[in-house]
């Protein structure tokens, strides 16, 4: 019985393996009608993981198996390096399905395909991804469907009377075998499949990249970005897909849940390689940059001493005594008379508008009060320059 599949352009790794175990658990029902394919669903009715999986020496090692035997108690067995014959049943019907294809499918490479003057098959391909995939489909259901000749003699199943077909062994088995199946929330099967990474929170948010940070409601309901004396930052498990990281997963007292970017982070970022790629790229414009910044820094300081120079020379013409105290009197007074020169200075109507008309309510007593400030400024001036009109 075939109970799961994945067509895809990823090579044997972790990420399609998770994918192909994804699918064990899917809906087949909804999954086909994503192809355009309509089957009943007893026609497919695997929804469940096994109790062991059994893998090449190299898919299913590392963390993420890990995190499947501690929370899902399965047992992960793999075959020894190149050693096919130890998963004979599998690599058979691979060889099956392209015995299935080979006579009508466009692009089909032959052992041919190398040899000088050979013809290069890849050039007739004609479908796409999906199509592909489809195929695959009708094929699976077609190969649950088919007879097997020479099943293992039993009993029971013999005094059952059920056509030796996979669908229907499979639906026997359940029925009377109970069978060592689990069933998974898929969405938490999912974040198990994932990498994983201890991360802290922080001001910024959940920093899993630099520059990529993450928040979700549950955060700011607990308050993990605030920091209080006494109090540290709470430190997470993140689950993620270096393929995509638009999303991620935080585990939270034994569940999971959904987190995004911040909109300070870096959207440039949300793939892996992106991460790494760029992260590399501002290394060595900053290692390139170092000189260009050091000739800047240069002439800012040539420039700022060569201000400085200058305004000294000029201020020790205009100053007779540095030293006296009469120097800072009237400090704020001269400042305003400066700031009102200044703000002259820095007007700038508009050359198209025309002054619009303003009408007092008394009309003498705003001519006295502008006549006060300007003989006030007169004067003030006058004290400055030491004139006496």
């Amino acid at each position: 019985m075939v109970a799961g599949i994945y067509v895809g352009l990823e090579g044997p790794s972790m990420a399609s393996a998770r994918m192909a175990i994804l699918n064990c658990v899917a809906d087949k029902v909804e999954f086909s009608a994503k192809y355009g394919i309509e089957i009943h669903e007893e026609e497919w009715p695997v929804k469940n993981l096994p109790k062991v999986f059994l893998a090449d020496n190299g898919e299913m090692k590392g963390v993420t198996a890990e995190n499947i035997i501690q929370q899902f108690g399965i047992e992960i067995q793999t075959a020894g390096s190149y050693r096919a014959d130890g998963k004979g049943i599998v690599e058979r019907h691979f060889r099956t399905m392209h015995d299935y294809m080979k006579p009508e499918m466009p692009g089909f490479v032959l052992p041919d395909f190398r040899q000088r003057g050979g013809h290069d098959y890849r050039l007739d391909g004609k479908l796409n991804l999906k199509e592909f995939t489809a195929l695959i489909i009708e094929s699976t259901i077609e190969h649950n469907k088919k007879l097997i000749t020479n099943y293992t003699f039993d009993i029971k199943l013999a005094e059952s009377g059920v056509l030796e077909t996979p669908v229907e062994l499979w639906k026997w088995g359940i029925k009377n075998r109970s069978g060592n199946f689990k069933a998974v929330p898929e969405d938490q099967l999912k974040a198990a499949l994932l990498k994983h990474k201890k991360v802290s929170a922080s001001r910024r948010g959940l920093r899993l990249f630099k520059d990529l940070y993450y928040t979700l409601p549950l955060a700011m309901a607990e308050g993990w970005f605030i920091s209080s004396q006494g109090k540290k930052y709470i430190r997470l498990d993140i689950a993620y897909d270096p393929r995509d990281l638009s999303e991620v997963y935080v585990k939270y007292k034994g569940k999971y849940h959904s987190a995004v970017p911040t909109p300070s982070s870096d959207k440039f970022k949300y793939f892996l390689e992106d991460c790494v790629f760029y992260d590399k790229l501002k290394q060595r414009q900053a290692k390139g940059y170092k000189s260009v910044e050091f000739d800047n820094m240069v002439k800012a300081q040539e420039s700022l001493k060569r201000v400085i120079s200058e305004a000294s020379k000029e201020a020790d013409v205009q100053i007779i005594d540095p030293k006296s105290p009469k120097r800072a009197k009237n400090i704020r007074d001269n400042r305003e008379i400066e700031k009102t020169v200044q703000r002259q200075k820095e007007k700038s109507p508009l050359k198209e508008s025309e002054p619009a008309e303003v009408i007092s309510i008394d009309r003498q007593e705003t001519t006295n009060s502008k006549k006060a400030v300007a003989e006030r400024l007169r004067k003030l001036r006058n004290k400055k320059f030491n004139r006496d009109d």
